[in-house]
């Protein structure tokens, strides 16, 4: 027969689970409110009660695996993305002029550059952008959110939808991102492009180097 000691020592940490259930229940609320869903909302979507749904983001219940997928689906995120603790992600992020960026290269061979990379679960994604000339980089695409680009310097074509815009250096264009649009250089020297894209949903930005892949 087990005794007391070793059947609390053959439990898989308790204070684990709890922490599981918190961090659930935390990104649950988050999630809800950047899509701006109220519990009653969320809950019919998921076929829950919102009774039942209060005490979950409250962490006085804990969500069934099936549970787990319908607020996933009903959120329209992947289910890993409920366990996402965001501790790490700092309250503020500061670029230095002199800080080294990872150039991602994106549609038409764009290179970008995060400007707030380490923030995470935000609302907004800065980017600066060296535009290319290639014929290619013009190339109509759109993605969730809005968008805000501002001309640091050169000239530039700018698509969107059916028209097409000349931007130069100062000029400022702000959007539905949802309508496909696109950008192409067309002075000699270089042309840089100030960006934000705003989306509530925050996978977007985490995952931003997947889309600007998509060239």
């Amino acid at each position: 027969m087990l005794r007391a000691s070793q059947i609390a020592k053959a439990d898989p940490e308790p204070g684990a689970a709890h922490s599981l259930v918190v961090c659930v229940a935390r990104r649950i609320v988050r999630l809800r409110q950047e899509k701006n869903l109220t519990q009653c909302k969320l809950a019919r979507l998921c076929g829950l009660s919102p009774a039942y749904l209060s005490r979950v983001e409250s962490n006085r219940a804990a969500l069934t695996l099936s549970g787990l997928a319908k607020v996933a689906a009903a959120l329209e995120v992947p289910a890993t993305a409920l366990f996402d603790e965001e501790t790490s992600s700092a309250p503020l992020s500061l670029h230095r002029s002199h800080d080294k960026m990872e150039l991602l290269r994106g549609r038409g061979s764009h290179a970008h550059q995060m400007l707030a990379a380490n923030k995470k679960g935000k609302l907004m994604e800065p980017l600066l952008i060296d535009v290319s000339r290639r014929p290619s980089a013009g190339r109509q695409w759109a993605h969730a959110g809005e968008e805000f680009d501002y001309l640091l310097e050169g000239t530039c074509t700018f698509f969107y939808g059916k028209e097409r815009f000349t931007l130069r250096a100062g000029d400022a264009v702000y959007y539905d991102a949802s309508v496909p649009h696109g950008i192409v250089r067309t002075s000699a020297s270089r042309a840089r492009l100030l960006v934000v894209v705003s989306a509530r949903d925050y996978l977007f930005h985490g995952d931003i180097q997947r889309l600007l892949g998509r060239a």
